[in-house]
């Protein structure tokens, strides 16, 4: 009874081991992403960081209000969700 017992840890530690190994061979960033930011894949995370945020925030891209901006206002919840391009700070203190 102990004799299975241990062989069914044995199992769960190897089946444990295989799994971990198989993910670490999956990288958790597409080489895709590389390409279109230029960057090799030994980029350090700061510059692969960075590298993303300057695309995000970049208005050629349509970070802000876009293309068509001139032709909408923004709702509350996009004014929530994109404070950098929509907030506008109060001008006086009440």
């Amino acid at each position: 009874m102990t004799n299975k017992f241990w062989l069914r840890c044995g199992l769960v530690v190897c089946g444990v081991l295989l799994a971990a190994t198989a993910q670490a061979n999956f990288p958790s960033v597409p080489q895709e992403t590389y390409q279109a930011l230029n960057l090799d894949r030994s980029a350090s995370p700061k510059e692969l960081h960075e590298a993303l945020t300057k695309r995000y925030l970049d208005p050629g891209r349509g970070a802000g209000k876009g293309q068509y901006g001139q032709y909408w206002e923004p709702i509350p919840f996009s004014k929530y969700l994109d404070p950098l391009s929509f907030y506008k700070p109060h001008t006086t203190v009440k």
